[in-house]
């Protein structure tokens, strides 16, 4: 329509016959002006693509229900997880059961329902969804009602995912019990010989050196958990210098023959024919050969070998330690640097697993990088660690 002034403007425009003037046909016709209606019209479309939007934004399974629980709206997320089953609508015929009893929970007990029915928020609901094909997936459910004037007219709903959090919660408690095992074995040492020593002051002597083996246990494990938390959370100082990586990594070793010699391996070395100049700090370079010649020495059975190399590869040092100990299943391999995780050779010899976690971090703080190799079980492992050149 057009107004006396020439503005256009929308109208609704109904029109009738009518039969009350004779034979002749006549017709009614209603204008309406719809200005403020298109405008609200106008408004709903953008806030409904601003909620789309938003839904979609959203990284968790986010869906609506309406009264009688049909799911009328949904995003990605929810789409990813629960695939076309939310699409044919059959969102609310997958079983759902309760994780303590794992019996199941009826349609009215879920959330969602709840939620409808008693217009209040119910959350932090944890469920077990059984998919159709067999898997179960862990879910903690959130659902809000939507009120209008007093009614609920739908219903938000969020299903969490939970099992990614589970499996921390569950290496969290195995790694509670791990560290809390292995600082008691050796207090329980000190302890037991401290007692015995007041007992018997004969005892005094061979009591101090197991103490003191202990106390030194003890304080390695207390050492590695601060220096791993250091290299996590970015508080590690380098002191960088100028170090001749081979130099410091033959010194490192020498110190450590007495002991490899001890337990029955031999320690050979295999020099590069020219220096390996790099920008490190030199304490824990040390630090890193350390580990990995204990770890070389705490999976190697007497009669056996480890050799210590060094060599340029371009522009990177290459120093490597291998041993002909009880290697590692190629399974394993993709899991041997992470930190708090005990591969099988791990759990038979003991220990927190943070020592080759440590060496990673400290390695890729000098801008170099580890690998670990291995033929497979009985048959050796190398641990090979590059490190930058430092140009001259």
């Amino acid at each position: 329509g057009r107004r006396k002034n020439g503005e256009l403007f929308p109208i609704e425009l109904s029109v009738a016959e009518s039969q009350e003037y004779g034979p002749q046909r006549h017709f009614v016709g209603i204008i309406r002006d719809i200005t403020d209606r298109k405008r609200l019209e106008e408004e709903l479309k953008t806030a409904q693509a601003r909620l789309t939007a938003i839904f979609n934004t959203v990284p968790l399974p986010l869906y609506v229900a309406e009264p009688g629980g049909r799911i009328t709206m949904y995003n990605e997320a929810a789409r990813e997880m629960y695939g076309n089953l939310i699409d044919r609508g059959e969102f609310l015929e997958m079983p759902r059961l309760r994780p303590d009893t794992r019996t199941p929970i009826p349609l009215e007990d879920w959330p969602i329902m709840q939620a409808l029915r008693e217009a209040r928020n119910f959350t932090d609901q944890e469920q077990i969804v059984l998919f159709p094909d067999g898997h179960e997936v862990p879910v903690l459910v959130h659902a809000a009602p939507v009120i209008v004037e007093g009614s609920t007219v739908a219903v938000v709903g969020v299903s969490q995912d939970v099992t990614q959090l589970k499996a921390a919660d569950r290496a969290k408690d195995a790694f509670l019990a791990l560290i809390t095992h292995e600082l008691r074995s050796p207090l329980a040492a000190i302890i037991s010989w401290a007692d015995l020593a007041l007992d018997d002051p004969s005892l005094c002597g061979e009591a101090m050196q197991v103490i003191q083996r202990s106390a030194q246990a003890q304080r390695r494990i207390i050492d590695d958990l601060l220096d791993i938390s250091r290299v996590i959370y970015g508080k590690m100082n380098l002191d960088m210098q100028p170090v001749d990586a081979w130099e410091n990594t033959r010194r490192t070793a020498e110190e450590q023959r007495r002991v490899i010699e001890e337990k029955g391996l031999i320690l050979e070395q295999q020099p590069p024919p020219e220096p390996l100049p790099v920008l490190a700090d030199p304490v824990r370079l040390e630090q890193i050969v350390n580990n990995l010649l204990g770890n070389a020495l705490k999976f190697t059975p007497a009669g056996g070998w480890i050799t210590v190399a060094g060599a340029r590869e371009g522009m990177m040092a290459r120093l490597s330690i291998s041993d002909s100990g009880v290697g590692i299943a190629p399974e394993q391999l993709p899991l041997i640097f992470e930190r708090f995780q005990q591969i099988g050779r791990e759990r038979i010899a003991g220990g927190l697993g943070l020592g080759l976690a440590l060496v990673k971090g400290l390695v890729e703080m000098h801008n170099g990088k580890v690998a670990a190799e291995s033929p497979g079980i009985g048959k050796g492992s190398t641990f090979t660690v590059w490190l930058p050149l430092r140009e001259e």
